[in-house]
């Protein structure tokens, strides 16, 4: 029987301090999904990967600091208490600096400095990160994201929607 197909886990959509179970059961599906052996432990020379596959573009200087983090003792590997230790600190660090990072993209779409972007601009957005997305899935999230009608969006309807997504 082939194994279930994987399934990206994206960091990003878990952007808040309090590790609820549900969280860390989505860390266990992470860890688990990288442990393609079951071995229970994960390579940190892969660190960089792993954090990419869940959407966390860290810098060298970030893996290397998170290396020693999760591998002290310089074994090579890591197992999930270690993992879920990484992934906390990226969240704690991550709420205020996912807000700012989001700040700064909204002020590239914002380009006349209103504090809003159109909902044309938002789909043009959306279409340049899934080409493929069906038609009326696109207009339902645009509908969802503009939650006054106003045919605008404003930084906090642009952050809500980035966060959930």
């Amino acid at each position: 029987m082939a194994p279930p197909p994987r399934r990206r886990v994206s960091i990003v959509n878990m952007a808040n301090m309090d590790l609820a179970d549900k969280q860390i059961r989505e860390f266990r599906e992470a860890f688990d999904y990288f442990d393609e052996h079951s071995e229970g432990s994960l390579e940190t020379r892969y660190l960089k990967r792993y954090l990419s596959e869940m959407g966390y573009e860290a810098t060298d200087l970030e893996v290397a600091q998170m290396k020693r983090k999760v591998d002290p003792n310089g074994s090579g590997k890591f197992d999930f208490d270690a993992f879920l230790t990484m992934a906390e600190s990226i969240l704690g660090s991550g709420e205020d600096g996912m807000e700012e990072e989001l700040k700064n993209a909204f002020r590239l779409f914002d380009k006349t400095g209103s504090g809003t972007i159109s909902v044309d601009v938002l789909r043009e957005i959306m279409l340049a990160a899934d080409p493929n997305m069906d038609k009326n899935e696109l207009e339902q999230l645009i509908t969802d994201t503009d939650t006054d009608n106003s045919g605008t969006v404003d930084f906090g309807e642009f952050m809500e929607f980035m966060m959930s997504s």
